[in-house]
Parts: C-alpha cells; structure tokens; sequence
C-alpha cells in the first residue's frame, strides 16, 4: 500500500517498503492471530488486516496521538478484523498465543517485549521486529 493512503500525523509511521519487507517475513497467509506492538499510526496492522481477512489483529500503542491517527485510519479502510488496545506493552497485550509478531516501537520496555514475544509466539511463528537506533546500550546478540 502506498504511504500516501494513510491519514498521517505526526505520529511515526512504518514506510511503504520497510511494511512491504515485514509482511513478508511475517509469513501471514493462513495465520489466525497478529500482533503489532508500537503501532503508530496503524500502517503495518491495517495492511495486514486488508490483506488478509481472516486474520485476527491486535495492534497495541501507548499514545494518544497515535490512538486517534489509528481509529482515524481503521474508520478510513473500514477494517473490521482489528482489535486497537490502548497502552504500554507488554503489560497491555492480552495473554494468548500468536502466529506473528511485529515490534515497530517499544518505548524502553524492548527487553521486556521481546520476552512476551518469544514466550507467546507460537511454534514456527514468525518475530519480526524493525528499530532505529540513536545510540547503543545494547550488544546486539541472536535469538
């Protein structure tokens, strides 16, 4: 979907070709359940909730902001298979099993978020997480 399709804001917002790239790798095509943790303005969760219809989505986010953007954007695309969950993850995200993850923000809590992930992502599920970094506290380490 091209950004321009999107209500936008100020709100950060995952560009067309980084969405494009972490669908893919989210390997959705049969999935039941999605969560998109660090929302934004809805790009990658509304792209995946109009891609595939019966998908469950449930994307999570702490701003108002962003909140409003959202619900502004799934009114826009008509989305019905979307659950916006206001609040700080991972404290907000209902406890289930998922089929695929997408971390787009996380405040300081990325330690945290990627402990629920991986204990809540389903066998063979797919993490996809996309950060911009501004400085490093952190080796980078594999999972």
């Amino acid at each position: 979907m091209r950004d321009e399709l999107f209500l936008r804001t100020k709100v950060p917002m995952t560009k067309a070709e980084v969405r494009a790239i972490s669908i893919d790798h989210l390997r959705l095509q049969g999935k039941q359940q999605f969560l998109d943790i660090g929302a934004g303005t809805g790009s990658v969760s509304l792209q995946a909730a109009l891609m595939y219809p019966d998908l469950q989505v449930t994307a999570v986010e702490k701003s108002d902001a962003a909140i409003d953007i959202m619900r502004q954007n799934m009114a826009q695309f008509g989305t019905t298979n979307l659950n916006l969950i206001q609040g700080e993850a991972p404290t907000a995200i209902p406890d289930q099993q998922y089929d695929a993850i997408f971390v787009g923000g996380s405040g300081s809590n990325l330690d945290e978020i990627i402990d629920f992930a991986l204990a809540h992502l389903t066998a063979g599920g797919a993490l996809v997480l996309t950060l911009f970094c501004r400085k490093m506290r952190y080796r980078p380490t594999s999972i």
